[in-house]
């Protein structure tokens, strides 16, 4: 089974764009819509769906399509992409290669067969790579962009999470709470099984509460992100961070929004008071010397 380790290099909202073997900017000539395919099949179901693909180069491309496989590798989040023959069957592409000129695009079908594939969550990917013929790749290196094909297939996998480490700072001066949270899937590392968690911040008493989607945490990871919510609130608050079941809570001492202004204007206040206090005293004194 031929394997590719590759890195994410740009995190989008909904998806990322995978970048291999070309220079800063590269991407930009190749790019590939959706970022991510989400779908939810039931078993024995066929879908089909598309993918655009756009040359933003100023010359033609030959561009090559294929359908890979991959799992989470490490906690950074880091995929390692693959063949699997068992499922080369179940997504299949209406074509394997498109030759694009200068600024076209082209629309690609592909069709997913459920009845191929495992039950529970299947993680694939759709690579659009452009290829030069007797061309070292030295003087023209090759582009690859990539849709996540995310597939829910009958019975989704265990979602259950576990909150492995939540950081929030003990004093929170400014216009957010900010922290980090660690989210651990803890199924069994050999299942191919993972989800996004559905995370929720919130502040009590009198706070609002703010919900998120975080990474995808593969089966017997843990991803660390940071998070941030509005605040604007003065004192000791509970703040609980909620990832699917699990639940962690901390206690901080906020001085947000407003509060910033009414709380530095008070604390001038305050010692212009003083100041004007000691200077009352020294005049004072200075009298009472005089009447001496």
């Amino acid at each position: 089974m031929k394997q590719y380790l590759l890195l994410i290099v740009v995190a989008v909202i909904g998806g990322v764009t995978l970048g291999f073997g070309s220079p800063v900017g590269a991407a930009d000539n190749l790019q590939i819509r959706p970022l991510q395919y989400r779908e939810t099949l039931d078993v024995g179901q066929q879908k089909k769906g598309v993918v655009d693909i756009a040359n933003g180069s100023d010359e033609t491309e030959n561009v090559t399509l294929k359908v890979q496989f991959f799992k989470q590798v490490s906690d950074d989040g880091t995929l390692q992409f693959f063949d699997d023959p068992d499922q080369a069957d179940a997504i299949t592409l209406d074509v394997d290669n498109v030759e694009l000129k200068a600024k076209e695009s082209a629309r690609i079908g592909f069709t997913v067969d459920s009845s191929k594939l495992p039950q529970g969550d299947i993680f694939g990917v759709i690579f659009a790579t452009t290829k030069h013929e007797d061309v070292p790749q030295t003087i023209v290196p090759s582009v690859q962009v990539g849709t996540l094909l995310l597939l829910q297939n009958g019975m989704a996998g265990p979602r259950t999470a576990a909150i492995s480490s939540l950081n929030i700072g003990l004093f929170q001066f400014g216009s957010q709470i900010k922290g980090s949270v660690g989210v651990k899937n803890p199924a069994n590392i050999d299942q191919a099984t993972g989800f996004f968690p559905s995370m929720q911040v919130s502040v009590e008493p009198w706070g609002a509460q703010t919900k998120f989607e975080g990474p995808l945490v593969y089966a017997g990871r843990t991803r660390t992100f940071d998070f941030s919510v509005p605040s604007n609130q003065f004192g000791v608050y509970k703040v609980t961070v909620s990832a699917n079941n699990a639940v962690e809570s901390r206690y901080v001492f906020l001085i947000t929004g407003i509060w910033r202004v009414v709380v530095s204007g008070v604390f001038v206040f305050l010692v212009l008071l003083a100041v004007g206090s000691v200077v009352v005293r020294k005049v004072r004194r200075g009298r009472v010397k005089k009447q001496l």
